[in-house]
């Protein structure tokens, strides 16, 4: 019983030494502090399906305020930054109508597990290899956009190979949600990886060293642990 609490002790230790490998998704398009919502779930198919028309996991999203609160409207939102929400790199698949696309673009996580297609882009501002937070492209209403100065971005996602819900600062986002009343709908605010992420890692670490500490209590109310018992955990061979 002592060896096994020693070895779960030893290995908890380890767990916090080693490197959170998080989804890249993890930060968001739009500038930390931002507020948008989705807007419209449009005909449109998504992008990693095509020639297939299933319009799944799609969503349309629009900024509503901007870092420092102040409305957007559709002018406001015309031509406003679209960041990396991670490090990886960002491919431009289609432009001016690109069937229906627009001008729009792939990012890719550095691990090259996930991607989000983002479309209707105004512009393209970087390709290649792109750091978190990094601008890439500028919102717009290029191809196929429900009316033609409807500024938004119409994304979709593929982890591992499969499409997947559109996560943005590690929360995922209701593509329905424009159906429901303006005041009823999901707020999401953007936040950075490094926002998002460290508050859960810190929960974790702590519960982590709480528990590492009640097993070497034990271990200690125990007695040490006797000699025959320490060689079976040392290496093998």
């Amino acid at each position: 019983m002592r060896r096994t609490m020693l070895i779960f002790a030893a290995s908890m230790l380890m767990l916090l030494f080693l490197q959170t490998v998080a989804l890249a998704a993890q930060g968001d398009l739009y500038a930390p502090g931002t507020t948008y919502w989705a807007t419209t779930y449009s005909g449109h198919s998504n992008y990693h399906l095509w020639p297939d028309t299933t319009k799944s996991h799609i969503a349309d999203i629009v900024a509503a305020r901007n870092p420092a609160g102040e409305e957007l409207g559709n002018s406001g939102n015309y031509r406003l930054p679209i960041h990396a929400p991670g490090v990886g790199t960002v491919e431009q698949v289609s432009q001016g109508y690109g069937g229906g696309w627009g001008n729009s673009i792939i990012w890719t996580s550095a691990d090259g597990r996930e991607e989000i297609h983002l479309a209707h882009l105004d512009s393209v501002v970087k390709t290649g290899r792109v750091e978190a937070g990094e601008v890439i492209g500028r919102e717009g209403s290029t191809g196929f956009s429900t009316l033609s100065n409807f500024n938004h971005l119409h994304i979709s996602r593929r982890l591992d190979g499969q499409m997947a819900p559109v996560v943005l600062s590690g929360v995922a986002v209701e593509p329905y949600s424009y159906a429901l009343p303006r005041d009823t709908q999901p707020v999401y605010i953007a936040t950075t990886a490094e926002q998002t992420i460290m508050p859960r890692e810190a929960a974790a670490k702590e519960a982590a060293e709480q528990e590492i500490i009640r097993q070497l209590i034990l271990l200690y109310i125990a007695g040490p642990l006797p000699a025959e018992d320490l060689l079976q955990l040392g290496p093998r061979g």
